[in-house]
């Protein structure tokens, strides 16, 4: 990964940053903490140095792109909902994108964090020649959702895509 593209990735991640942090309206504010809160842990795991992050008002899209704008590339998209709950959403690249080919998961905060890695550790794999970087390494505990494998029946489809 180039200079440049680590640079628009972090600036990616400050610009959605300062997008929650303009979200004044009291009705917002379960929402905003736990959206900053969310974008912490991804800056903590150095997330914000290997992936862009997009929005569309409360979503958050994650991406290895190198550029604004998604059409069909892969991603991981994050719906949040106050109080702790994130919807995970892992999409494959598909010229037409169909529910079927993706794989969601609903989860409280805690849950979610380590499936959220773990997506994002897959979408590298899939869009990146050079290895995952070790600090990307998904953590060595028990996920409370499935794990993806190549020889998962709901991603072994992804990976004849690829």
């Amino acid at each position: 990964m180039t200079p440049e593209h680590i640079k628009s990735n972090l600036e990616s991640w400050a610009d959605i940053i300062n997008f929650i942090n303009k979200f004044d309206d009291p009705q917002w504010i379960d929402w905003q903490k736990l959206a900053l809160r969310f974008m912490q842990y991804g800056i903590d795991h150095n997330f914000n140095h290997h992936f862009r992050v997009g929005q569309s008002m409360r979503t958050l899209v994650f991406s290895t792109l190198d550029h604004y704008g998604l059409e069909y590339e892969p991603r991981v998209t994050v719906v949040i909902t106050p109080p702790e709950t994130i919807r995970l959403i892992y999409t494959p690249s598909n010229p037409a994108p169909r529910e079927e080919d993706e794989l969601e998961y609903e989860l409280i905060y805690s849950d979610a964090m380590p499936t959220f890695q773990r997506f994002l550790n897959h979408l590298w794999e899939m869009t990146r020649s050079e290895p995952l970087p070790s600090n990307m390494k998904a953590p060595k505990h028990k996920f409370t959702a499935p794990v993806l494998s190549k020889n998962d029946s709901c991603v072994s489809s992804w990976f004849d895509k690829f």
